[in-house]
């Protein structure tokens, strides 16, 4: 049984790094202007939580794309969705830190054309 159970996290895991490969990579840009709401953030905060974003989100539903929703929306729904994605608080920061961080590419955009 124990065996089973490492094939099924291995799959898992290449399965989130799968996923992974299609969403937006953090930059130094995106840290900065988060700054603001998160201070002290740095990109490696948040390739930690687009990777915990990859793997633990998508074991119960396809990945969103981070820029199709608002800051406030994905706040909300990682809060409501850590229990089950087995997040910490911590972990649950990073995952909100990189998707506001990404959502906000979008919402800079619309707002200045």
């Amino acid at each position: 049984m124990k065996r089973w159970l490492r094939v099924v996290v291995t799959l898992a895991g290449l399965g989130g790094a799968a996923c992974m490969a299609g969403l937006p990579a953090p930059t130094e840009l995106d840290a900065r202007r988060v700054t603001a709401r998160f201070p002290g953030v740095k990109t490696a905060d948040l390739e930690h939580g687009r990777s915990l974003y990859a793997v633990r989100c998508s074991r119960c539903h396809d990945l969103f794309d981070p820029g199709a929703y608002s800051a406030s929306h994905w706040e909300t729904s990682v809060h409501e969705m850590n229990s089950r994605a087995g997040l910490s608080n911590d972990e649950e920061r990073l995952v909100i830190q990189y998707l506001v961080a990404v959502a906000s590419r979008s919402e800079r955009q619309t707002s200045t054309n």
